[in-house]
């Protein structure tokens, strides 16, 4: 996606904004993603989950809690950077581990 060479500064301040908000979206979706394939690899690796459902699900998952965004790439006006994700994942995770071991 290429924009045009800004030519004033307004139009440079408006191109940085424009990018800013790109950025930002870019972050959160990527945030929200990373939550619900965690989560559903959370349920996937579930003892109970398996056993009841009758299979095992291999497959490959995140390492573990991550710092999600690096700090070299979190930009100090654009961006919302999510913390706690483990808390997060087991929130998402834990009622549909609930409801398919019932």
């Amino acid at each position: 996606m290429s924009t045009p060479i800004p030519t004033t500064t307004e139009e440079l301040k408006e191109a940085r904004q424009a990018a800013g908000e790109r950025y930002a979206a870019a972050v959160a979706e990527l945030e929200a993603a990373y939550l619900d394939l965690a989560a559903y690899d959370r349920v996937l690796q579930n003892a109970n989950v398996n056993r009841l459902h009758g299979s095992a699900y291999e497959h490959r998952s995140f390492r573990g809690g991550i710092d999600f965004i690096p700090i070299d790439m979190q930009h100090p006006d654009f961006g919302s950077y999510t913390t706690e994700f483990n808390r997060r994942v087991a929130s998402m995770a834990n009622p549909i581990i609930d409801a398919l071991s019932n």
